[in-house]
């Protein structure tokens, strides 16, 4: 359980707020991860072992991100496999990093991704949010206009709904619990 261990540091240290410890424990887990890999007698196991390598790979980068470091964040990113179940969910945290490069054509490039058929399950409010954020800083006014309505258009009502529900159940000790 030496990598699950590493994983477990990685992630106190990240929300204690200890990036370079985080980023260490996640160095060693991906380390420690090929390893057993390797000697994975079995494909369920060599399965198991790649999955948690890529989910320090992800908290890795994460972290890098967290510290301002978006262009090792990308290169870390970038290290997982796009046949990984991973991977999908990667690529808004990806947009970021490159939002926050001001490499705006590459973030909405890694958003328009989500439109692939076979990635509509993976797709976040949150990545239309981030188009209309990077047309803004394009100075493509219409197109950023027509993001904010469509969101708009498509999650209002939900939105509302859900702010009244919280609303509702706001004194509720057991409610959302239960």
């Amino acid at each position: 359980f030496y990598p699950e261990t590493q994983l477990a540091k990685a992630t106190a240290y990240s929300a204690k707020r200890q990036g370079d410890q985080a980023i260490a424990a996640y160095d060693s887990c991906m380390k420690e991860t090929k390893n057993f890999i390797k000697e994975a007698a079995k494909e369920k196991l060599e399965r198991y072992y790649k999955i948690l390598e890529e989910t320090c790979l992800v908290g890795k980068a994460r972290e890098q991100y967290h510290q301002g470091n978006f262009k090792e964040s990308i290169k870390t990113y970038d290290l997982i496999n796009k046949r990984s179940y991973l991977w999908p969910y990667t690529l808004l945290e990806k947009a970021w990093s490159n939002y926050k490069l001001k490499d705006y054509n590459r973030s909405l490039g890694l958003l328009v991704t989500y439109k692939n058929p076979l990635l509509s399950s993976y797709f976040m409010p949150e990545a239309e949010v981030l188009s209309a954020l990077s047309y803004y800083r394009l100075c493509l006014w219409d197109d950023a206009n027509a993001k904010v309505e469509q969101y708009y258009k498509v999650y209002r009502k939900r939105s509302d709904e859900l702010k009244n529900l919280l609303l509702s159940k706001k004194d509720s000790d057991t409610y959302f619990f239960e």
